[in-house]
């Protein structure tokens, strides 16, 4: 007789064989490829996550599951706009929005590495610390870019600064859980 006892659902994508892990993160890697050359075309440049990254938290097992997977970026120069987009892969079978999960961003002094409270806390006073509009980040297999761009002060101190990014999902009775974590250095004219 078979078994009759429901079984609880799985809160991931099933679980992918390597083969099919491997021609996902390669598609997903062609089109981050398409916007690296539209971001040279812009005079931009782009950061973009390895191979081996991209199929490690593809597969489900990290501990959670949007993760970022490519950052382009104009030249900073104070009293401009400054171009800045992050792309974003949401693996799991759920939808993240502005109320499950947030993307902010905060520039600090270059070299001065810390946790993530005292990078937010010691943020440039100029800019602040950024929220990134999110809208819906639904389960799909392609990326969604969402742009960042800002308005780097006059004011700003000229020379090397960090760019902090930090992906999270808040928590309205605890300090929520930083998902993911990133400093970019930026060399400000």
């Amino acid at each position: 007789m078979a078994d009759k006892t429901p079984r609880a659902r799985s809160t991931k994508r099933s679980r992918l064989g390597r083969r099919e892990l491997a021609v996902w993160a390669d598609r997903i890697l062609e089109e981050a490829s398409e916007h690296e050359r539209e971001f040279e075309l812009k005079g931009m440049t782009s950061r973009t996550l390895p191979r081996a990254e991209l199929i490690e938290k593809l597969s489900g097992r990290t501990a959670h599951s949007p993760f970022i997977t490519q950052i382009g970026l104009g030249a900073p120069v104070r009293g401009s706009m400054f171009v800045l987009q992050f792309g974003l892969m949401n693996p799991d079978s759920w939808p993240y929005w502005i109320g499950n999960m947030g993307l902010c961003f905060c520039y600090a002094d270059a070299g001065t590495l810390s946790d993530p409270g005292s990078t937010l806390l010691r943020a440039e006073p100029s800019v602040g610390v950024r929220q990134v509009e999110f809208g819906y980040l639904n389960a799909a297999t392609t990326l969604y870019y969402l742009p960042a761009d800002h308005l780097i002060p006059a004011g700003f101190r000229a020379g090397p600064a960090d760019l902090n990014y930090f992906l999270y999902a808040p928590d309205a009775f605890a300090a929520g859980v930083l998902l993911e974590r990133g400093t970019l250095r930026l060399d400000v004219a």
